[in-house]
């Protein structure tokens, strides 16, 4: 079997897959997108590498405008989230237990406190770019062009999620999304 990625005309990015007249049928299933995919499914964590704690909505409450804070990791809905992608790549973050979306508190404001909001997926202050998945990596806002970050780079529970410049490379600007079990 041959598969070859077509770059003329009308065709270009198109894969082509051309087999044998014989022999068994066979399946392929192919990812276009690369690590840092749609592709990727469940629901996750968001770590950060300074603390090793997650992304929490305190005590699952479902108010929009609830600003976020970092706990201890648990399996509790309140710290899963989500991804829902959208048309160019970035994604909202999902909240599991509140089913509203990570945002960045409607302004470019370094050290604004993360809050959830209705999910939007045109609202600039929810598209997110992502690290890849299980790699520590930053958090873009689209709208503000900011870091998701821990306030002070706090390693104790309940320390503030915000937005922060990506001045010093401090891993309380970084984190991961990890699979949750």
């Amino acid at each position: 079997m041959r598969i070859t990625v077509l770059d003329s005309g009308d065709l270009a990015g198109d894969l082509a897959v051309q087999r044998p007249a014989y022999g068994n049928a066979q399946t392929f299933t192919i990812d276009t997108t690369g690590p840092d995919s749609a592709a990727r499914t469940g629901t996750f964590h968001l770590v950060n590498e300074n603390s090793r704690m997650c992304v929490d909505v305190p005590g699952a409450a479902t108010t929009g405008g609830t600003g976020l804070v970092q706990n201890p990791c648990t399996t509790t809905g309140s710290e899963r989230w989500e991804r829902l992608p959208t048309v160019d790549g970035s994604y909202l973050l999902r909240n599991t237990a509140t089913g509203r979306c990570l945002d960045n508190g409607g302004t470019a404001a370094t050290d604004a406190q993360a809050v959830q909001q209705t999910c939007a997926t045109t609202d600039p202050d929810q598209i997110w770019s992502l690290p890849t998945n299980g790699a520590f990596g930053r958090l873009v806002d689209r709208a503000s062009n900011l870091n998701l970050s821990i306030h002070g780079w706090s390693t104790a529970a309940g320390a503030p999620v915000i937005q922060d410049a990506y001045t010093y490379g401090h891993p309380a600007h970084r984190f991961a999304l990890t699979p949750t079990p």
